[in-house]
C-alpha cells in the first residue's frame, strides 16, 4: 500500500512531466529538453526515488514499455498492479510520431539509470522471493533440505520450509552460535535473506572466518544483521572476536529507510583482495579496504545467532560467485 502522502506526491511530479502536444521538430527539442529537465531534478530527491542500474522485465522488477495509441506515444513504469505513467502526446505526420518516440527513448536511455519509485516497492515478500531462479555463475549453499557442506550444534539450527533457522523462540540463547561452511572462500560474491524473529535482535553472516578452538566464537568478519549499539545495523561490516569494533556502517539516516522491518531482507557481500562492498536490498551500505596486510583474505561462511532472549534469525536462498 502506498501511503496516501507519497501517491499524491508521485502524482504530482508526473503529472509534472505531462508534455504539451508535439507538432513540429522545434516543439519535440522543447519538449524533450524539459524531459531531461525533469529527470535531473529527480536526482537530486533521493527520499522520493531510487536508481537502478538494471531494468528487469518479471512481476518483480520494473516494467519499461512504450508504444503507440492512436496519436499517444506512452511510457509506463511501475511495479505489477501500481504503475506511474508518463504520457507524451505525439500529433502530426506520422513521421514527426515515430521521431519523436525513438527521440524520447534516447532521452531516457541517455539520461543514465531507469528511475523507479521506492512507494511502488512496498512488497517485499514479492520482490524478495522464496524460490528464486539461480544468477549467472552462482552456486547454492544450503539445499533447502539438508545441512550438507555445513557444521554446527544442531541444538540451535535446524532446517524449516526450506529455510535456515537459527536459535530458538522457546529459551534463551547462552552464548552466540555459528553454523560454518566446510569449505573456504576468498575472493566472492556472497547474497543471502534473512529474516529475525522474536524478542532478540541481533545476528549475522560471517565470511572469511575461522573457528576458535574450544569456543562456540568465531574470528573473522561479519556482516551485521539487527540492531546493536541502540541503531539499526543492517549491512555493517563488524570484526567479530578480534578487533571486536564496527569497522563501517550505513548511513544512519538511510538504512531505516532500506530495512523491511520484520521481514525478509538480502544481504550481498562483495570480498574481493583488500576490498570489501555490502549492499541491503540493492542499497550500498559498505565500501571498506582493508589496511591490515596481516588479516587473512579466506575463510568459512557462517551463519549467526547472536546470545540473548528466546530469538530465531531464518536465512534463505543462500548463494555465491566466486571471483
Amino acid at each position: 500500500m502506498i501511503p496516501a502522502e507519497r501517491h499524491m506526491e508521485c502524482a504530482y511530479y508526473f503529472d509534472f512531466c505531462r508534455l504539451c502536444p508535439i507538432r513540429s521538430l522545434p516543439q519535440l527539442g522543447k519538449a524533450v529538453k524539459h524531459f531531461r529537465e525533469w529527470s535531473s531534478w529527480f536526482r537530486e530527491k533521493p527520499d522520493v526515488i531510487q536508481w537502478f542500474l538494471r531494468v528487469g522485465f518479471s512481476r518483480n522488477w520494473l516494467h519499461l514499455k512504450a508504444g503507440f495509441s492512436r496519436n499517444q506515444l506512452h511510457l509506463i513504469a511501475g511495479f505489477s498492479r501500481n504503475q506511474l505513467r508518463i504520457t507524451v502526446f505525439i500529433g502530426g505526420p506520422l513521421m514527426c510520431r515515430y521521431i519523436a518516440f525513438f527521440a524520447v527513448l534516447w532521452s531516457l536511455i541517455t539520461l543514465g539509470p531507469v528511475i523507479t519509485v521506492d512507494a511502488l516497492a512496498q512488497e517485499p515478500t514479492k520482490v524478495l522471493q522464496a524460490d528464486l531462479s539461480l544468477e549467472t555463475d552462482f552456486k547454492w549453499l544450503f539445499d533447502k533440505k539438508t545441512l550438507e557442506g555445513w557444521e554446527g550444534n544442531a541444538d540451535w539450527f535446524r532446517i524449516e520450509d526450506g529455510c535456515i533457522v537459527a536459535g530458538s523462540l522457546d529459551k534463551a540463547i547462552p552464548h552466540n552460535e555459528f553454523l560454518c561452511t566446510k569449505a573456504n572462500y576468498e575472493n566472492f560474491e556472497l547474497k543471502v535473506q534473512v529474516r529475525l524473529k522474536g524478542k532478540g535482535d541481533n545476528a549475522g553472516v560471517q565470511f572469511r572466518t575461522v573457528r576458535i578452538p574450544g569456543k562456540t566464537e568465531v574470528s573473522g568478519f561479519q556482516c551485521d544483521v539487527g540492531n546493536a549499539f541502540g541503531r539499526p545495523v543492517w549491512g555493517a561490516l563488524y570484526d567479530e572476536s578480534r578487533r571486536n569494533k564496527m569497522l563501517a556502517e550505513g548511513d544512519k539516516e538511510k538504512v531505516p529507510a532500506w530495512l523491511r522491518k520484520d521481514d525478509w531482507n538480502e544481504l550481498t557481500v562483495r570480498a574481493q583482495g583488500d576490498r570489501i562492498q555490502i549492499w541491503l536490498n540493492g542499497n550500498p551500505t559498505v565500501d571498506y579496504t582493508e589496511m591490515d596486510e596481516k588479516i587473512v583474505k579466506t575463510g568459512v561462511i557462517a551463519l549467526q545467532i547472536h546470545s540473548g532472549p528466546p530469538t530465531e534469525a531464518w536465512y534463505r536462498n543462500i548463494r555465491l560467485k566466486a571471483l
